[in-house]
């Protein structure tokens, strides 16, 4: 549907990948795990010497992508949209609390943290985000889900280019943010500002009445 999401392939013990063509740093990923445990930023030429410690994390199929630089002022940032039925029912804004290393440092520590929804890096600064064209994105990656009435859209803007990537869409569920386990350990201020930016609990009854009626 004409949205843009990084190239991904799935690493193998025989993967061949050019950094003319995947750029300098990769991340490296396990399709299955989540709050960016065992996310990897390594670069290219280092994939093939580095296969078995990467995939050594977990018993999963690893996916490759380019390194899409997505920090704000030295800080990575993503975001959040959870859409009812292709409709907003808050947008939000993560960063870590602590200024991005140099690429090259985090790629040489086995250790190294790349994810921004990790929980080490000076913690997560949540706040609510208003900007219209990463919420439209948000409800437009929905029409490609149309057998899911609630998907988790997460968005990052390139920063040079500033054009927005759509990274996954979470439509296995546990994204209802609003009074999840994940939402009880947020600053309830925080929270507060989920349920009132577009009066979400109105909006999704209104949302149901609406699915209810036409089928």
């Amino acid at each position: 549907i004409g949205i843009l999401t990084p190239r991904t392939a799935t690493l193998s013990s025989v993967s061949s990948f050019d950094p003319k063509e995947w750029g300098e740093y990769v991340v490296v990923k396990p399709n299955n795990l989540n709050s960016g445990a065992g996310v990897k930023l390594v670069r290219t030429i280092d994939l093939s010497a580095r296969y078995d410690e990467l995939t050594a994390i977990a018993n999963d199929q690893f996916l490759v992508e380019p390194y899409i630089d997505h920090s704000e002022d030295g800080y990575p940032t993503e975001h959040r949209v959870l859409s009812l039925f292709g409709r907003a029912l808050y947008c939000r804004r993560n960063r870590w609390g602590n200024k991005r290393p140099p690429l090259a440092e985090i790629a040489a520590d086995p250790f190294g943290v790349i994810a921004a929804n990790n929980n080490t890096m000076g913690g997560h600064m949540r706040s609510i985000c208003n900007d219209p064209d990463i919420i439209s994105l948000g409800e437009r990656a929905h029409q490609a889900f149309p057998e899911c009435p609630v998907i988790g859209v997460d968005i990052i803007r390139e920063s040079q280019s500033g054009r927005l990537y759509v990274l996954e869409v979470n439509p296995h569920g546990a994204v209802w943010h609003l009074s999840s386990p994940l939402a009880k350990k947020m600053d309830p201020e925080h929270v507060r500002e989920l349920y009132a930016q577009f009066n979400a609990l109105d909006l999704a009854a209104d949302l149901l009445i609406q699915k209810t009626r036409t089928d």
